[in-house]
């Protein structure tokens, strides 16, 4: 279970999603605040292990500020296949959605706050708030674009480190940290 510390600027980053998810919401302004209110949102301590390998997620992670790297352990040695940052999910989909084995790590490369959720919890949201699913929705679809755009893939380190100085330049500490030990 990761590590949560407490939260302490929550109204400011609550403002902060509300202008964010404004972009897109189809509801009322009041029916998104009550959205918002009703966020888990937590601060996570850096090196907190999210997903660990082997191990069945219940939680899923919506980045609001800070920085998450996945990587796999090939012979004892880390390759870095995403990171993850401001707007973006981390869902590890076959272990969260389909109860299987996580095959990656996901860890906290700093202090990280984030919307937590758990399918149950995503459920009961939807059922309350119609409006949010579609919301959800766009947001996934485009992050979904962004990784595409930058996912790391081993034998194709330069193009990756090309594509992350294109679309996220705050990632390029993490990438050579990272990365090129690789």
């Amino acid at each position: 279970m990761p590590y949560f510390v407490e939260t302490q600027n929550l109204i400011a980053m609550k403002t902060e999603i509300l202008a964010y998810f404004s972009e897109n919401w189809s509801g009322s302004k009041d029916e998104l605040a009550e959205v918002i209110d009703a966020l888990n949102i937590k601060t996570i301590k850096k090196g907190t292990i999210l997903v660990q390998e082997g191990a069945v997620s219940t939680l899923c992670y919506y980045i609001l500020k800070g920085c998450v790297r996945q990587y796999i352990l090939e012979d004892g040695i880390e390759k870095t296949t995403a990171f993850y940052t401001e707007n973006q999910a981390v869902v590890p989909f076959q272990t969260y959605l389909k109860g299987k084995p996580s095959n990656h790590f996901t860890v906290c490369l700093e202090d990280v706050t984030a919307i937590v959720g758990n399918p149950e919890e995503e459920k009961e949201m939807y059922r309350k708030f119609p409006n949010l699913e579609s919301l959800t929705r766009t947001m996934i679809e485009q992050d979904f674009r962004l990784q595409v755009i930058w996912e790391l893939r081993p034998n194709r380190l330069a193009e990756s480190g090309v594509g992350l100085l294109r679309s996220r330049v705050e990632l390029l500490v993490f990438f050579e940290l990272y990365a090129f030990k690789q």
